[in-house]
Parts: structure tokens; sequence; C-alpha cells
């Protein structure tokens, strides 16, 4: 019984899988909120030490 579940779940997964890719790697990517002043100045010592 497990393998035939194994087929139809595979089939279901590799169905249109380029399409499926594509969408996803073409959606643009969220920019990052900006950061506090403060953030900016603990980031810069960190790198400094």
């Amino acid at each position: 019984m497990g393998g035939a579940v194994s087929r139809a779940t595979r089939f279901l997964r590799m169905y249109n899988i380029d399409n499926r890719v594509d969408r996803v790697l073409s959606k643009e990517k969220p920019t990052p909120a900006p950061r506090y002043p403060t953030d900016l100045q603990n980031l810069q010592s960190t790198n400094t030490e």
C-alpha cells in the first residue's frame, strides 16, 4: 500500500515543477527594513574589534 501512495504523492510533487520554480525565482526579493543608527554603531564597533 505504501508504494502506491508514494507514487501518487511523487507525481503530485513533480507535476509542473519547472513553472513553479520559475515563478518562485522570478519573485522580487523583499527589501530589508532600515536599521536604527544605534544598531549600525553597534555593528561597526563589533566588526572593528
